[in-house]
């Protein structure tokens, strides 16, 4: 499980201000600059450069933002393999998909598959 904080970075990282990570958020303002301060709080670094243009991420905010995609990224893979795990594994075939192998015709298979073999059970897994 990761930290709600690190979306809020993120969000505040690519708007440049509070008040717009707070829109795209549906929070206020309020509630961005709060959970900002935690995270600085906790890690003991300043994330943010304050400046009359709008906000800009400081050198230890620039190399936590890279760790941050990467941790939501991790944890997110994490709950999958964690749900995965929980599936039995006898009758399920997991089939790894992208935009660069279209799996149309696999759904197109799917039917007559299912006659011949009614307890088989298929899992399309989205690859980015």
């Amino acid at each position: 499980m990761y930290n709600h904080q690190l979306d809020t970075f993120i969000q505040v990282a690519d708007a440049g201000s509070f008040s717009k990570a707070a829109e795209a958020l549906f929070i206020s303002s309020t509630a961005v600059m709060k959970q900002i301060n935690l995270l600085e709080g906790s890690l003991e670094v300043q994330l943010f450069n304050h400046t009359p243009r709008g906000l800009t991420l400081t050198d230890a905010g620039k190399s936590y933002y890279q760790d941050a995609k990467y941790m939501i990224r991790y944890a997110k893979d994490a709950q999958v393999r964690a749900k995965n795990a929980m599936q039995s594994n006898e009758s399920v075939i997991r089939i790894g998909t992208s935009l660069m192998t279209p799996s149309q015709f696999l759904l197109d298979l799917w039917p007559q598959m299912h006659e011949v073999h009614p307890e088989l059970k298929f899992q399309m897994v989205n690859f980015r």
